[in-house]
């Protein structure tokens, strides 16, 4: 069994939309997210990888400096992280392990299937 992790960032502006009005994250703001993916795989391919990492890179760039209400109805780390998740398992021969969504240093979500 072989094991990668690839860290991949991306900023983005969201708001929450199943959170009270008067909540602070209902108001449109950003974040410097830090995405975490642990993937394995029981064979190498043929490049002799688990998985390219720009793979990985590639599932994060479509929301760089976007607005990410623009893609989830409700753009939590949870949900996040549970889509990037989805998306790697979309990939033959590889298994993600977990994906792990940052807001910031100190709040993160991860998901395991």
């Amino acid at each position: 069994m072989y094991t990668i992790y690839k860290q991949v960032t991306f900023a983005a502006a969201h708001h929450l939309t199943k959170v009270p009005s008067d909540h602070q994250c209902a108001r449109v703001h950003g974040h410097n997210y830090v995405v975490e993916f642990e993937v394995r795989a029981l064979d190498l391919d043929e490049s002799d990888f688990v998985l390219d990492y720009g793979v990985l890179k590639s599932l994060v760039a479509p929301y760089d400096h976007r607005d990410l209400n623009d893609f989830f109805v409700n753009p939590t780390a949870e949900v996040i992280a549970q889509h990037l998740y989805e998306g790697i398992a979309q990939i033959p021969n590889v298994r993600p392990i977990y994906v792990r969504v940052h807001e910031n240093d100190s709040s993160w979500a991860e998901y395991r299937g």
